[in-house]
């Protein structure tokens, strides 16, 4: 049975049908969640910062021990195929890949949705949970296919009304979201937990670090506490589908005024010219998607 909302799809580098993106039950991928995925925003046609992403699902394979016969750029081209035959300016691009086989999937979903949509509408507001994850689990830090544990507290704090969860280590620090990474606006710089072995390296937490210093934003990476996060005058929340999206509320305390402050608003602009400009080569946003091993991490030489 074909999906009608996905006319094409890529399986290793072949153009397929969807109902060709299968996998037994059987496998380790489904019986026991082994695998990475990725998701990126496609805007305008192309799969913004894709390179990043590809090279980011490579280290997430290796770093868990699982066969990643794939190089970065092979991934990059193959999820470049599945945004070529979708034939969607806008949407998102989902990347799976499985040990079984090993088997890469591509495919492009409709427009991001909720989550962009409420980026724009005012503010995100969050609650905090503890992290599912033990510190120092293998799986720490990695975009892997057992992510039910983060799904469910995800949909249980919707369900509450809230947009975001933010996960806090055993200390009360604060790590990152279920599926977003946190910034702080503090004294006209910005401030971020550090990414590591509990702390997703997110690709648009990268480029908000290359964007700060042209915005005359110096970048501290230290851990955050609640009341720290809550005494701040500004804080947003980035990933590939919200960008920029400032956080104005969380444990129903607001953060500065509770509405989308300056420093984010001009952050977000930013972001936004770089996802939807052309691809002319001069723009910094296409370095790194060309060349997601020329960007770095904040805290190393490290590309994500």
């Amino acid at each position: 049975m074909t999906h009608p909302a996905i006319p094409r799809a890529v399986r290793n580098g072949r153009v397929v049908r969807p109902d060709e993106m299968t996998l037994p039950v059987t496998s380790t991928a489904v019986r026991h969640g082994l695998g990475a995925f990725e998701t990126v925003g496609v805007r305008g046609g192309k799969a913004f910062l894709l390179g990043a992403h590809a090279l980011r699902l490579v280290a997430s394979l290796s770093r868990a021990g699982w066969p990643c016969p794939w190089h970065p750029r092979t991934v990059f081209r193959w999820g470049s195929l599945a945004v070529g035959v979708a034939g969607r300016n806008e949407g998102v691009l989902r990347l799976i890949a499985s040990p079984h086989g090993p088997t890469l999937f591509a495919w492009v979903d409709e427009a991001a949705g909720r989550d962009d949509g409420a980026a724009r509408a005012g503010g995100l507001r969050a609650t905090v949970r503890p992290a599912p994850r033990a510190p120092g689990s293998p799986l720490a830090g990695l975009k892997t296919l057992s992510w039910a544990d983060h799904a469910r507290i995800r949909d249980r704090a919707r369900a509450e009304g809230f947009d975001e969860v933010l996960l806090a280590a055993p200390d009360g620090a604060l790590l990152e979201g279920t599926g977003a990474n946190l910034f702080l606006v503090e004294n006209h710089g910005l401030v971020t937990p550090p990414a590591g072995e509990d702390v997703l390296p997110g690709v648009t937490r990268s480029l908000v670090s290359c964007l700060a210093p042209g915005l005359s934003l110096p970048l501290t990476i230290e851990p955050v506490s609640l009341p720290r996060l809550l005494s701040a005058g500004e804080a947003f929340l980035t990933n590939t589908l919200i960008g920029v999206a400032a956080l104005v509320e969380v444990n129903g305390c607001p953060i500065g005024d509770g509405r989308p402050g300056p420093v984010t608003s001009r952050l977000r602009a930013s972001w936004w010219r770089l996802a939807q400009c052309t691809r002319t080569g001069e723009d910094a946003g296409e370095e790194m998607e060309e060349r997601p091993w020329a960007g770095k991490s904040p805290e190393s030489a490290t590309a994500f």
